[in-house]
């Protein structure tokens, strides 16, 4: 059918008689077209006085043998176009697939970058202002961590700042004081350095 429809865009036909394809020929009164050369050969059968002999059963089997490599070639040639029509589709899907996902990755990826952690800008600007805002240091029950300052007071009424450093597990702190000496104090004598933590 495709081969037909292709040797028919070029202006061949297939004659009705001899199978053949032609670019030359008539249709007859009841529209069969017949070739050139089919149409010369009835016109001389008919004018002819000899009788005109019946196909053999050996004539008929070795036209349709020669007719075998063109019908193989037809088929062949439909498979292919068929082939080459599914293949397309199958890019032309895989290639809308290929855009789609990528777009749907890329825009994934691009409201992540953007995206605010679920925060009203006005909410951002609140926490950002309240990281230049003076900080306040808040001890809790007594307890105190490396790092602190603190002042120590003594039984005597006179007392010193230091920096604790280290913990000890029977409730006593090892702190450094400003001379850069080590001291380990009970954590009833310590409370915070009311002059240094505001500092902070």
């Amino acid at each position: 059918m495709v081969k037909e429809t292709i040797f028919w865009l070029f202006g061949y036909r297939r004659c009705d008689y001899c199978y053949e394809f032609s670019n030359s020929g008539w249709c007859d009164n009841e529209g069969w077209w017949y070739c050139e050369e089919c149409q010369m050969n009835c016109v001389m059968d008919v004018w002819s006085e000899d009788p005109v002999p019946a196909e053999s059963w050996l004539q008929f089997g070795s036209r349709k043998v020669r007719q075998l490599p063109g019908v193989a070639a037809s088929q062949l040639f439909t498979c292919g176009c068929e082939l080459v029509k599914l293949s397309g589709q199958v890019g032309w899907m895989g290639g809308h697939l290929l855009v789609y996902t990528s777009g749907a990755a890329f825009r994934l990826a691009r409201s992540k970058m953007l995206s605010t952690g679920g925060q009203t800008e006005e909410e951002r600007e609140k926490a950002l202002a309240d990281f230049d805002e003076p900080w306040v240091v808040v001890v809790v029950g007594g307890s105190f961590v490396p790092g602190d300052p603190v002042e120590v007071c003594c039984k005597s009424g006179k007392g010193w700042r230091g920096i604790v450093k280290s913990k000890k597990p029977e409730g006593t702190y090892t702190v450094e004081d400003e001379w850069k000496e080590i001291h380990t104090v009970s954590g009833e004598h310590l409370k915070v350095d009311s002059w240094t933590a505001p500092a902070l």
